[in-house]
């Protein structure tokens, strides 16, 4: 990774991500209905298989992730703002784990310390 490629805010909520001019697309938004909810969907603007795409599609649809509204308002997402949408909910979503996991091991060690 060359520094132009890609710039990570380590101090930050929020990671950014910047892909070289050539490695970025942008992708049209269409707005569905799914389970009687309203969602935004990427659309491809290629032929085969999109893993990126289809990720972000799945955790859109469950409500997992949601767009920047710039993004919605624009009707247009860009790899660099998907890539953002899904590593900021992976590194959310893993804190969030070792916070649960450190309460599940606190408690436990609690109940070992009265029982003996």
């Amino acid at each position: 990774l060359t520094p132009n490629s890609t710039q990570i805010a380590a101090e930050a909520p929020y990671i950014s991500v910047k892909m070289s001019a050539n490695r970025s697309q942008a992708y049209q938004l269409k707005a569905i209905r799914f389970q009687n909810t309203a969602r935004n969907i990427l659309l491809q603007n290629e032929n085969g298989p999109c893993p990126l795409l289809a990720a972000a599609n799945a955790l859109l649809l469950r409500g997992v992730i949601k767009l920047d509204p710039v993004c919605v308002r624009n009707g247009v997402a860009s790899t660099d703002d998907v890539v953002n949408m899904l590593a900021n909910r992976a590194l959310t979503a893993g804190n969030r784990e070792t916070a649960n996991q450190t309460v599940a091991s606190d408690s436990s060690h609690h109940a070992e310390y009265h029982l003996n």
